[in-house]
Order: structure tokens, then C-alpha cells, then sequence
């Protein structure tokens, strides 16, 4: 994966681990993430498979149950 640096995205790539990241709004950076991306096989291959494992944890259900404890906090 190619993420912008947006608050949620660093944590679906791991920091890294699992893709690449660009600064949010600059095409130029986003030129560079592509590069790398594809650059060397075996790096896509590894992120490829972290990305993969850490999509497999998601789920709707999950993140509506986050999503409701934040604002039930939140108007707490």
C-alpha cells in the first residue's frame, strides 16, 4: 500500500512495515512512494504480505465497535 501521511493511515501500513508513505498533497513525494513501491521486488513482496496479514484483522464489525467507544467517550 501507498499511504498519504493522514492520522489512521501510518497505523494500516505499520509505520512502514506493511507500505510506503508520501506527504499528504505533494504529488512529487507521492512520485517517490510509487518508485520505492516497485523499486525492489523482494521489499514489495515482504510489505506486500504484511499488508495482506494486517488487512486479514480488520473487520466492519471492529471498527463500528471502535467507532462507537470513541464517541461514547467522547460525550462522556
Amino acid at each position: 500500500a501507498v499511504v498519504a501521511v493522514v492520522p489512521g493511515y501510518l497505523d494500516l501500513i505499520r509505520h512502514g512495515a506493511a507500505g510506503w508513505s508520501f506527504a499528504a498533497g505533494d504529488p512529487q513525494a507521492l512520485g517517490h512512494a510509487l518508485d520505492a513501491a516497485v523499486a525492489d521486488a523482494y521489499e514489495f513482496a515482504a510489505k506486500r504480505d504484511a499488508a495482506l496479514s494486517a488487512a486479514s484483522r480488520l473487520s466492519w464489525p471492529d471498527a463500528a465497535r471502535r467507532t462507537a467507544g470513541l464517541i461514547a467517550r467522547a460525550g462522556a
